[in-house]
Formats: structure tokens, C-alpha cells, sequence
């Protein structure tokens, strides 16, 4: 029998409901990997967003439903989750949680359609406006147009272009670190052959090397901060699951890195993720020591 969804997820139904209240305007859900809208009534909200910038107001509690993994593994969720949960706050948005495909799992590959064409998450739904994001770097930069006093990107044109820059290079790079060393919240991984595998010492070596960059970077409007720009950033929600792979696996790292390293253990926010993370049950052998 056929795995793929018939309805769309109800939690999302329920958040796009939460919304409206007084009136909203279409959800964007994934029914067996195609976009479906649900319309609903257009009220004030919609007009409000269709006529002002994205920014003009902080989204109404319950607009927006970030779709993430298990909390263990899941790094490019954390990016995404971390970033929304220091522009939004705590009650911000509705999250769901979904188990990850794991080892080639095309069962779980069907849930997962459910919320995002790609099959993989994390995933985001604006239901004011129906839109859904499915892409860890597009979610953060919507984020950062959301909810503008949060700053999350640096107000310093050159700043702003070096962070995109990094963010980039995080996104699309560092491929032997992330296939050596998986990110599992729940374990300390020190001595394991990870660090020994080809390619990932030079990976290690180019991370303290774009943080050590970040740091150094002085420009006009730098506010006083340990994160990589003064204050949190988007660069700093990419670099989190770096951060705690480090901290499992604890290679090595030159005294800048290991301070960086200790700024985001201590946020508040990475410690509800991990808090989060290490009371889930599920387990997936390929990220199990």
C-alpha cells in the first residue's frame, strides 16, 4: 500500500487556525510531495502583510509552524529552529517534530513529503501569506525579514556581506566534517576515528579560520558581543551544529575557537534545543556511537 499522505497535517490546519482568528489567509501544506493551499477568509492580517513590508509587524502567535527532526541529530533544524527562536521568542511559533528518514528509510521519506517537497526538513509555513519553506538558509533569511529588530543579520553593509559569505560557505561546504563526525547531542564522542578520517582536520582547521575572520572584523555599527558579528547572527545559528560536534568529539581547536565554542554552549536557547533533544526516545543506529 501506498505510504503517501491523502490530507494535509493536521497540526499545520490547527496553526494556520490559530492565525486566523478574525480572519486569515492560505497554508501551504505538501500532500504526497505537491503544494496544496487551503484558503481560508482574508481578514485584516493578510491586508496588513499584502501592503506593508514583511517586517511592518511582528507575525501574529501562531503564524508561523517550523516543521524540524529528530532534535539529537538534526543539525541544519537547529540552524534553522535556533535562528526563529531568538528573533520570536519563547511562544513564538508552533514547532513540529518529525522523525528524520534515517538509514535510506523510504517509509519515513513519505512522512517527511508531507511537509516538504525534498523530503527533508526543516521546513517552515508562514500561514498568513501560504508560504512554505523548505531550505535552512531561506528559512533564516525570511526570519530575518520577519522580525527585523532582531538584527540577525549585521546592519554593516561590508559586515553583512562577509556573514552571508560564511553562511554560504557553511551551507555548501565542509562535507568530509559532516560525514566524519555527526552531530548526537546525547553522546561525547572524544577518541572515536571520526577525527582521523581524511579531509576533516583540514575541515576543522578552515571553521577556526572563518570564525577567527568573523571575530577579528571591525567595522562602524559592531556592537560589543562574543558571537561572531558582536551579537547573535545568522552566521551564528550555522555555526551552532559545528559547535556541538565539536563539543562531542572535542578535537583540538586554537583558544578563539574554544571561547567561541563556549559562547553558544551558553545560550539559553541551544541548551532548551539540547534539554529537548536529550529526552527523546528514538534512536538511529547510523548516529549511535
Amino acid at each position: 500500500a501506498s505510504c503517501a499522505p491523502t490530507a494535509p497535517p493536521p497540526v499545520l490546519l490547527a496553526a494556520a487556525a490559530a492565525a486566523a482568528a478574525g480572519g486569515a489567509a492560505t497554508l501551504g501544506v505538501f500532500v504526497g510531495g505537491r503544494l496544496e493551499r487551503r484558503k481560508r477568509r482574508r481578514g485584516a492580517g493578510l491586508r496588513a502583510a499584502a501592503a506593508g513590508s514583511l517586517g511592518s509587524a511582528l507575525p501574529a502567535p501562531g503564524r508561523l509552524t517550523l516543521v524540524v527532526g529528530n532534535k539529537a541529530y538534526s543539525s541544519w533544524s537547529l540552524r534553522a529552529w535556533l535562528a526563529l527562536r531568538v528573533a520570536a521568542g519563547p511562544g513564538g511559533f508552533a514547532e513540529r517534530n518529525v522523525l528524520l528518514a534515517g538509514a535510506g528509510s523510504s517509509a519515513q521519506r513519505e512522512e517527511l513529503l508531507k511537509y516538504s517537497p525534498t523530503g527533508k526538513v526543516p521546513a517552515l509555513f508562514d500561514a498568513q501569506v501560504g508560504l512554505s519553506l523548505w531550505e535552512s538558509l531561506a528559512i533564516c533569511e525570511y526570519i530575518a525579514e520577519l522580525y527585523p529588530a532582531a538584527s540577525l543579520w549585521p546592519e554593516d553593509a561590508s559586515a553583512r556581506a562577509l556573514a552571508r559569505a560564511v553562511c554560504c560557505e557553511m551551507h555548501s561546504g565542509f562535507a568530509k566534517l559532516r560525514d566524519a563526525l555527526p552531530m548526537n547531542t546525547r553522546s561525547s564522542l572524544r577518541g572515536l576515528p571520526g577525527l582521523d578520517k581524511p579531509g576533516v582536520a583540514e575541515d576543522i582547521a578552515r571553521v577556526c579560520e572563518l570564525w577567527h575572520s568573523c571575530l577579528d572584523f571591525r567595522f562602524p555599527s559592531r556592537e560589543p558581543g562574543p558571537f561572531l558579528f558582536g551579537r547573535f547572527s545568522i552566521a551564528d545559528a550555522m555555526f551552532a551544529p559545528v559547535v556541538l560536534r565539536f563539543t562531542s568529539y572535542q578535537p583540538v581547536l586554537p583558544k578563539h575557537a574554544e571561547e567561541y565554542c563556549a559562547t553558544i554552549v551558553a545560550m539559553p536557547e541551544l541548551g532548551e534545543w539540547v534539554s529537548a533533544a536529550n529526552s527523546e526516545e528514538a534512536r538511529i543506529a547510523q548516529y549511535e556511537a
